[in-house]
């Protein structure tokens, strides 16, 4: 066994991962030693389960839960392979894998009537082949109360916040970028996104201040509901300098 997230991030959640005897990894445990962490752990499972339904899956990721008074719970998954997205490449360099993304999510969640939203649809939980969505990792913020253009706008305004930050800057292409995924993304949920782009970042913040009971502590681990308001306007000046509708 590996511990790979012991509580970090603001969470209550330790990860680990179990290994065979060839030391490949085989399972994922995640494991909770109080209500916030339990909770977050028994959500996680019901997003799996509701997950791997949209996706009519045979064979569950889910290998068991275990819980004790509501303080104690444990999440056995079997590990999937793949490889994440790289939140220091550009949001230029990431188009490909942003683009795949959202359209994988508006297959998942925008059919039919529901509202439900991962919570934190970041490319850095996306599993990847190439560039092909394979599955879709964390589950612990998996809710029906977010507005549903919400994990959309939090995929392309974190790309963006992690591309300001490592370059400095968002260059114009990196802004296109961004501009092309909105108009995808808000094109396929018939939503306008000519008034969200004018200051996207702060459209973000915004959104998690008036949703914060969604997230509950688990909030403190979203780079755009923490960063300083100086990193929100940076981020909205760069897309009013180089936007083109």
């Amino acid at each position: 066994m590996e511990i790979i997230r012991n509580c970090s991030h603001y969470s209550s959640i330790q990860v680990a991962v179990k290994l065979n005897q060839k030391d490949l990894p085989v399972r994922v445990i995640k494991s909770a030693f109080n209500q916030d962490g339990a909770n977050t752990i028994r959500n996680e499972k019901a997003g799996i389960l509701w997950y791997e339904k949209r996706l009519n899956s045979v064979l569950s990721a889910v290998v068991s839960l275990e819980n004790y008074k509501n303080t104690y719970s444990r999440l056995e998954l079997i590990y999937k392979n793949g490889s994440s997205g790289d939140l220091t490449l550009s949001l230029s360099r990431n188009y490909q894998k942003l683009y795949n993304a959202l359209k994988y999510h508006i297959k998942i969640f925008a059919a039919g009537e529901n509202r439900f939203s991962h919570g934190d649809y970041s490319i850095d939980n996306i599993l990847f082949d190439g560039d092909e969505v394979t599955w879709i990792l964390d589950w612990e913020s998996f809710n029906d109360k977010l507005p549903r253009e919400f994990d959309i706008v939090y995929c392309i305004i974190e790309a963006s916040y992690f591309c300001y930050k490592k370059y400095g800057t968002l260059k114009r292409k990196d802004v296109d970028a961004a501009i092309e995924l909105f108009k995808f993304g808000f094109g396929e949920l018939k939503i306008p996104y000519e008034r969200i782009i004018q200051a996207p970042a702060s459209y973000m913040r915004k959104l998690f201040q008036d949703n914060q009971e969604v997230f509950g502590s688990q909030i403190k681990k979203y780079p755009i509901a923490n960063c300083m308001q100086n990193d929100i306007l940076s981020l909205d000046n760069f897309y009013a300098k180089n936007i083109r509708l």
